[in-house]
């Protein structure tokens, strides 16, 4: 693709936090009178703006002005759609989060017309609680779970056969701006490398091990991994039980079937209805939080329970980094509750069975964001586009 000057200088600024005008004639190739101009005209047009640092006392004469994008040229939407959770991130021009919200009206999770329609209701509904103008708004991200094709075609695995629906399509001919639909692991993995666990970390491993399935979100050298398909970094679908249970996607034993919360509750509720003592015995509705607590305070079914995950989320991850060379593990849940023991199970497993080469350089952590992180993530692949690709510079001379 070629791009403007103009549409490269914004790339520049919205990948720096300190570009001056300097920097653009340097990495532009461009006489310092046509960046003057450049840089005047995307001002004006309120793309940007230029703002004094504080004195340095290290620096001598007047220090250099600050571009950075707008944080008021407008509003992008982003949104994790769920099987049943709906979670909306309103985030500015410059990427600075606004507002959260998640209403309880949540749409059907089937990738169809009527989905989308009731979702777009909802999305402008929000926008006037928040006084936030639908003009303002210049962008949309949605994540959603499933199969998602690298132009936004969605399809869940239980129609994996059929057409898939285009959503991004289908939403930018009816919003009329930019839309980007991604994978909502994926978007939880790039709102962890931007702004939680995974800053500064060229090559990440997101993990998230959920109520009915585990996905995860790789980056290699900056990059989020994807396929034309969609298809990729399903870590859920590496087989870690040979001849285990039936999973949705028609093999057997994959990490989905073992490493679940449902997976997880079921084991342990099994053993105590056939007697086994435990911590646990007493509490109706069993939850994957009380396993983690009662992990934290010693009891055996817990510890036999989440050291049997450890070991399966070992052998997947192991696969994975072999192939990836990725080290920095980040996993997401409520798996943080089972606290700093269950980390250490996971790093000791991998160190004994990667190469040398990669794993003395482990790390695994719990993700640091909040559960809207989805939602932000969305929005955050949106102002990507939006910045990044330029594609919606038309007016721009």
């Amino acid at each position: 693709m070629t791009y403007t000057n103009e549409q490269l200088a914004l790339q520049i600024i919205y990948s720096s936090t300190s570009t001056t005008r300097s920097d653009l004639i340097k990495q532009l190739g461009l006489s310092q009178a046509t960046v003057m101009r450049l840089v005047n005209d995307l001002i004006e047009q309120n793309y940007i703006t230029e703002n004094d640092p504080s004195p340095s006392n290290n620096t001598r004469g007047r220090p250099s002005s600050i571009l950075r994008i707008n944080p008021e040229y407008g509003v992008v939407v982003g949104v994790e759609l769920g099987r049943d959770t709906l979670v909306i991130s309103f985030i500015s021009a410059d990427g600075t989060l606004l507002n959260t919200v998640e209403p309880t009206d949540v749409p059907e999770f089937l990738p169809t017309i009527e989905t989308i329609d009731n979702l777009i209701e909802i999305i402008f509904r929000e926008l006037n609680l928040l006084n936030l103008p639908s003009k303002n708004i210049i962008a949309v991200g949605l994540a959603v779970h499933d199969l998602v094709s690298s132009n936004g075609e969605w399809v869940t695995w239980q129609q994996v056969f059929d057409d898939p629906f285009p959503v991004q399509e289908y939403l930018t001919s009816k919003l009329n701006i930019p839309v980007k639909v991604d994978d909502i692991s994926r978007a939880f993995a790039l709102a962890e490398h931007r702004f939680g666990g995974g800053r500064n970390q060229a090559d990440m491993i997101y993990l998230f091990v959920g109520r009915r399935g585990v996905g995860s979100g790789i980056f290699v050298n900056n990059q989020v991994l994807k396929s034309t398909l969609g298809i990729c970094g399903e870590i859920g679908h590496v087989i870690v039980e040979n001849n285990g249970e039936l999973c949705q996607c028609g093999n057997h034993g994959c990490l989905e079937t073992v490493a679940t919360y449902e997976a997880i509750i079921s084991r342990v509720q099994n053993r105590i209805d056939a007697g086994v003592v435990s911590s646990l015995s007493n509490i109706d509705n069993l939850t994957f939080s009380d396993i983690c607590h009662a992990y934290t305070q010693g009891d055996k079914e817990a510890n036999i329970a989440l050291s049997q995950l450890s070991i399966d989320l070992s052998n997947a991850l192991t696969s994975t980094i072999s192939i990836l060379g990725s080290t920095h593990i980040l996993i997401g849940g409520d798996l943080r509750n089972a606290g700093p023991a269950f980390l250490d199970d996971i790093e000791r497993v991998l160190r004994m069975q990667l190469i040398p080469g990669l794993a003395h350089r482990i790390s695994v952590c719990y993700a640091e964001l909040p559960n809207y992180a989805g939602s932000w993530g969305a929005a955050t692949f949106a102002l990507d586009d939006l910045w990044i690709n330029s594609e919606f510079l038309k007016t721009v001379v």
